[in-house]
């Protein structure tokens, strides 16, 4: 067991660390935005890329915990939510999460298979389309996973 964070919750420190992390994650990915659009693009590659792999390592981490800590169930159980709402809303959040995955991972796959060439180029508008799909996604992701810290560990 971790000890208890510095947040003053019933949260563990690695709890504290990931909510952090992902409150400010759309905040970093905006950073990456502009980037791009002041032409950058390699420190807007650079800056997605690290991003992805600093977030896949933290949510190996975040796993570990849960499943370490008894999973869902055990933080379910500590909750003065309704643990239907609660369920119900970590389908949500955890579906938002999955499609986020496949298509920021999808996305800076394809994008370094196409950096080499002339930028912008064709590949260009599906970027900005998927990026911004992608974007949309860490923001309702961030949102939902400071509702659920609130709801699993303030509440």
């Amino acid at each position: 067991m971790l000890p208890r964070g510095f947040l003053g919750t019933r949260a563990d420190i690695l709890m504290d660390v990931a909510i952090i992390l992902f409150t400010v994650l759309p905040l970093i990915l905006g950073v990456g935005i502009l980037l791009a659009r002041n032409r950058s693009y390699r420190r807007h590659r650079n800056l997605q890329t690290a991003t992805l792999v600093i977030v896949f390592l933290m949510i190996i981490l975040f796993e570990t915990n849960i499943r370490l800590a008894g999973g869902t169930s055990a933080f379910l159980a500590e909750s003065s939510v309704d643990p239907r709402f609660l369920r119900s809303f970590l389908r949500f959040h955890i579906a938002v999460a999955t499609l986020t995955a496949l298509s920021w991972t999808v996305l800076v796959v394809r994008s370094w298979r196409k950096f080499g060439g002339v930028l912008p180029g064709a590949f260009s508008r599906t970027h900005r389309v998927w990026g911004w799909f992608t974007f949309g996604g860490v923001f309702i992701l961030s949102s939902t996973g400071c509702a659920l810290y609130v709801f699993l560990f303030v509440h």
